[in-house]
């Protein structure tokens, strides 16, 4: 058992892990194996040494409630399996309480059941939740859509169409943000990969992207838009890291707007700059020297 998934999914508990897993694992919810718990329990007890010789498969085979003293090793290693499936669904119910997902879902299931009443509450009241935020980045936006749409589907069933022109409205806003944060993260993403000789090629896809989409007169068009041109410097940062005039103009939005970042995108913001240094300017001191 030493070198299994089961384990090694153990080991990545804390103590405050294992207290509640033992919860989980003894909700006849969630499991009605005693051999299970078994398991789980022998286990448990040598959490401090998984390379104990008490869980050698053959002794811990022995322990178990099987109805035959010979071991049997497909049904150890089912026992095994099973076990970690339940390990992921811990960490995967636990992950997942509380989060906006659960409500989306929620939700999703109210409307389905045509408990529109109760769906429109949820609805709004995680409406004024997010609409607090202030923050730009891929969730944000990708959980907001999530629930803009949910909002016109609610709209929709309740025939409340004087209210559709302006969700739709904001679907649309909506899309393009998230659309230009992926697009221009994904591409700074590709063109770090292409200066490293991991990818020789140019997606087709990429080409046509580019014949069709002028980002920059687009950022330019919108006053509301221009937080997102870092993203968009950053990417020809990536592509011609020795203009300096680039390097400006992404340090001066960075410096303009880094406080509407939640910190891991701060911390990309730091990237960005830290590439173009390393990458383009220091180049261009050496030469100077």
């Amino acid at each position: 058992m030493y070198n299994s998934k089961l384990l090694s999914l153990f080991q990545t508990f804390d103590e405050e892990d294992f207290k509640s897993f033992r919860q989980f694992i003894i909700s006849p919810f969630y499991n009605s194996n005693k051999n299970l718990v078994k398991l789980f329990e022998i286990i448990y007890k040598h959490r401090d040494d998984f390379n104990n010789k008490n869980l050698q498969k053959e002794k811990v085979y022995s322990k178990l409630d099987t109805g035959s003293k010979t071991y049997n090793h497909q049904m150890m290693k089912n026992y095994m399996s099973d076990l970690s499936d339940l390990v992921l669904k811990y960490i995967s119910v636990k992950s997942f309480d509380g989060s906006f997902d659960e409500k989306i879902i929620s939700i999703e299931y109210l409307l389905n059941k045509k408990n529109y009443d109760l769906a429109g509450k949820l609805i709004n009241l995680e409406l004024k939740n997010i609409n607090r935020e202030k923050e730009i980045s891929e969730k944000y936006f990708l959980n907001r859509l999530k629930l803009l749409e949910l909002y016109h589907n609610y709209c929709a069933y309740k025939n409340e169409r004087e209210l559709l022109p302006g969700i739709l409205t904001d679907i649309f806003e909506t899309t393009i943000k998230l659309y230009l944060i992926s697009i221009l993260k994904c591409r700074f993403d590709l063109e770090t990969l292409r200066k490293k000789k991991e990818i020789k090629t140019v997606h087709p896809l990429e080409i046509a992207l580019d014949k069709f989409m002028n980002f920059k007169s687009l950022l330019d068009s919108e006053p509301a838009l221009e937080k997102f041109k870092i993203y968009y410097y950053a990417y020809l940062s990536r592509i011609n890291n020795e203009d300096e005039s680039l390097f400006a103009e992404l340090k001066s939005l960075i410096f303009k707007y880094i406080d509407d970042f939640k910190m891991d995108e701060k911390h990309n913001m730091g990237t960005f700059l830290l590439n173009f240094i390393y990458g383009g300017l220091y180049k261009l001191s050496l030469i100077h020297i």
